[in-house]
């Protein structure tokens, strides 16, 4: 019986570091997609701001469902007796936890999908200019003076 027990915290032990591990990576992708969406304009490649907006809502809705997890844990001894719990944020009863790993698993991958989305499929004004285009009158004016 002892060894169930056991089994049981170790299972929901190693459930929340999983949670933790997936929380700081949903905090650094969604860093680096804000870098891109503000660096858009000096990047060598161009996407889809819309696209990628909406990776970075999945991100977030996904960093909710794992903090859920993460946060519920301590209240429980047990594997078992968490993955059945109903559980939500500030200590709304939303869901089952198994469901929200569903969430959370569902909502990174479709932001995944998303921002590689975002990069086959953006719009002309979002495509990068022509180097040539990048030259202002005044460098131009400057070049002629220049031969």
């Amino acid at each position: 019986m002892m060894e169930n027990e056991d089994r049981d915290f170790e299972q929901l032990k190693l459930l929340f570091d999983y949670t933790k591990f997936h929380i700081g990576l949903y905090t650094t992708v969604a860093t680096i997609f804000g870098g891109l969406y503000s660096a858009s304009n000096t990047l060598p490649f161009k996407f889809n701001s819309g696209l990628l907006i909406g990776s970075v809502i999945c991100i977030l809705l996904a960093g909710i469902a794992g903090g859920t997890i993460a946060s519920s844990i301590p209240g429980y001894s047990g594997y078992t007796r968490f993955w059945g719990a109903v559980i939500g944020p500030f200590r709304l009863r939303l869901f089952k936890a198994e469901t929200w790993t569903y969430i959370e698993h569902s909502a990174f991958w479709l932001a995944v999908f998303l921002a590689v989305l975002s990069l086959l499929i953006h719009r002309a004004e979002d495509a990068p200019s022509a180097p040539h285009q990048k030259l202002t009158r005044s460098s131009t004016v400057m070049c002629v003076g220049l031969g």
